[in-house]
C-alpha cells in the first residue's frame, strides 16, 4: 500500500495540532478523511469526541487525531503478530486491511516554503 504527494497540514500547538487533510494519489482507499479537522489526542488531552466510554490514545496505544476513535491511527504500536493483535491494536489503515497491523508508517512534513505547494488543502 502506498499514498504518494498526500495533502496535509497540521496546526501549532494553541490550535492543538488540527489536521487539514486534502487529496492524495496512490493505491490505498482512503481512511484519513475521517480525521479532517480534528485535534491531536494523547493520554493526557483528550480530544478524541468520545465522552461515554473512554479515551481513545490510552485504548490504542499512542497520540492520534482520534475521531470517535478511528479508521486510520498510523501512530499505533508495532504488532509482531498482524493477524492477532487484539481489536485494532497496532497501525492501522482500516479502508485497506480491516484491523490488520501494518509493520510501518511514515508521514513526511514539508516546510510552507517548499516550492510545491500551491495545492495544499
Amino acid at each position: 500500500m502506498f499514498l504518494n504527494d498526500f495533502r496535509f497540514k497540521v496546526a501549532d500547538e494553541k490550535k492543538n495540532y488540527k489536521i487539514s487533510v486534502g487529496g492524495y494519489h496512490g493505491n490505498a482507499t482512503d481512511s484519513l478523511s475521517l480525521h479532517d479537522g480534528k485535534l491531536f489526542s494523547t493520554i493526557d488531552r483528550d480530544n478524541d469526541e468520545v465522552a461515554a466510554c473512554c479515551n481513545c490514545a490510552d485504548t490504542f496505544g499512542g497520540g492520534w487525531w482520534y475521531y470517535r476513535c478511528f479508521e486510520a491511527n498510523l501512530n499505533g504500536p508495532y504488532q509482531t503478530d498482524p493477524k492477532d493483535n487484539g481489536y485494532f491494536l497496532g497501525i492501522i489503515w482500516e479502508r485497506w486491511k480491516g484491523d490488520y497491523s501494518l509493520k510501518s508508517s511514515e508521514m513526511k512534513i514539508r516546510p510552507l516554503s517548499f516550492e510545491n505547494h500551491a495545492e495544499d488543502p
